[in-house]
């Protein structure tokens, strides 16, 4: 039986230590500090607005009727704040039934645990309600504004996915969110 032996480094041992420093480099340069600092990542009103609209409409029963929001609508006015316009429906005892709309307005949060974005701290600023006395406008307003208070906190208007790379990186190390032109930026930093 013949061995085979080889003389030398032989033609390939000058390519794979070629390669080997190439693959090296490459993920040097991938991981490293300067390339990652500042790398943002944008989160549109669209995409906000589909996992939001997921988890309506909300739906609380008061001493005095049966609440319903539905249809949220997520704008972005700036300075940190997301707005949210909402259908109401307002169900009394006699079965009779008031609809309109609210605008609510909220600091923007995450939660870095879940890797989620919530709308902290709403308040109620705008309330319509089609062919309601202004007397009881305000007893729905003092209806409205505690479920509001409750449930909106606890809506995920954005999740970060952790099959995406990105986004697994974006968690670990989000560093600021700002909201500019239009979006949610998520910047990271190592």
């Amino acid at each position: 039986m013949a061995a085979i032996t080889f003389n030398g480094p032989g033609p390939l041992a000058g390519v794979r230590g070629s390669m080997y420093k190439t693959i090296l480099f490459s993920f040097c340069l991938l991981f490293s500090q300067t390339l990652w600092a500042g790398f943002e990542i944008e989160i549109t009103p669209t995409q906000m607005q589909q996992m939001a609209a997921q988890q309506f409409p909300i739906e609380k029963q008061t001493l005095f009727a049966r609440i319903q929001l539905s249809a949220p609508k997520i704008t972005l006015p700036g300075e940190q704040r997301l707005a949210l316009a909402l259908n109401i429906s307002a169900t009394f005892p006699n079965n009779t039934m008031s609809q309109g709309s609210a605008i609510v307005d909220g600091k923007l949060s995450y939660d870095s645990a879940l890797g989620e974005f919530h709308i902290n701290h709403p308040r109620l600023r705008q309330l319509n309600i089609n062919g309601l006395a202004k007397q009881h406008n305000q007893i729905l307003k003092d209806l409205i504004t505690p479920i509001i208070q409750q449930s909106i906190p606890s809506i995920v208007i954005y999740r970060l996915d952790e099959k995406r790379f990105r986004d697994r990186l974006t968690k670990q190390s989000l560093k600021n969110i700002t909201i500019r032109d239009g979006s949610v930026y998520a910047e990271m930093d190592w």
